[in-house]
């Protein structure tokens, strides 16, 4: 059995977000040789590719071509950028991609990524979609947005696409990180039951974790089941 590599091929990328953990001190880019070494050292399975936007690695297509000929299962955290502007057949490559999406209206996600943010990330979901490649919306759960949820769940299923949301993680600034407080827990556990009560034609597994490290993650993804697991407090 192989491994499951996480990996960003550049701290580069075409927005500036408030909320971004990435150094921007110097930019970096990971080389197709690095990859290379990688695989032929261990034996990897699949790769994720996460922060920040992979596409903006000069060898960027290259690295995917070697990848999807040593049959490694491929996937891509993207801002809209990289799925809109790479070669049909290197996304055809993955087999799935999220892209970021944080509130669920057009005035929200642009204020705070950017103007014309959300018309891309709409873009890059139906370009997808029509090459046949799996799409979730990747949530970051923060002070600014927590109470947004339940209305991102809807947002992806009026895309027809899953939803991963993943607690901040306060790096740079505490500015976004949440608070325990029970205001704040009761619009949590509320996302839960809204989950469970996701329609039964497009189901869902999900789970909330809460660590002293502020480490959560909540998972929407549709399947043939329902499932959800207990929620574990620290």
């Amino acid at each position: 059995m192989g491994y499951s590599l996480g990996i960003g091929l550049t701290n580069d990328c075409n927005l500036s977000c408030a909320h971004c953990y990435r150094e921007t001190d110097r930019i970096d880019h990971i080389t197709l040789e690095q990859i290379r070494r990688i695989c032929e050292a261990i034996d990897i399975e699949s790769v994720g590719m996460g922060t920040g936007e992979n596409a903006l690695n000069p060898e960027f297509i290259r690295i995917v071509s070697y990848l999807a000929n040593r049959r490694v299962k491929l996937s891509v955290a993207s801002n809209g950028y990289t799925l809109t502007s790479i070669p049909e057949e290197i996304l055809s490559a993955f087999h799935d991609v999220e892209v970021s999406i944080d509130f669920p209206t057009q005035a929200e996600q642009d204020a705070f990524r950017g103007p014309g943010n959300w018309m891309l990330v709409h873009r890059a979901i139906e370009r997808c979609q029509l090459a046949g490649v799996e799409v979730s919306i990747l949530a970051t759960m923060m002070r600014v947005n927590y109470d947004k949820m339940d209305r991102l769940v809807s947002l992806a299923r009026q895309n027809g696409v899953n939803l991963r949301v993943n607690a901040y993680q306060a790096v740079k600034t505490d500015a976004y990180r949440l608070a325990y407080e029970v205001s704040v827990m009761k619009r949590i556990f509320g996302l839960c039951l809204l989950l469970v009560a996701f329609n039964a034609s497009a189901v869902c597994c999900a789970w909330i974790s809460f660590l002293p490290a502020m480490t959560s993650l909540t998972s929407l993804s549709r399947s043939s089941n329902l499932a959800m697991s207990n929620p574990v407090l620290p």
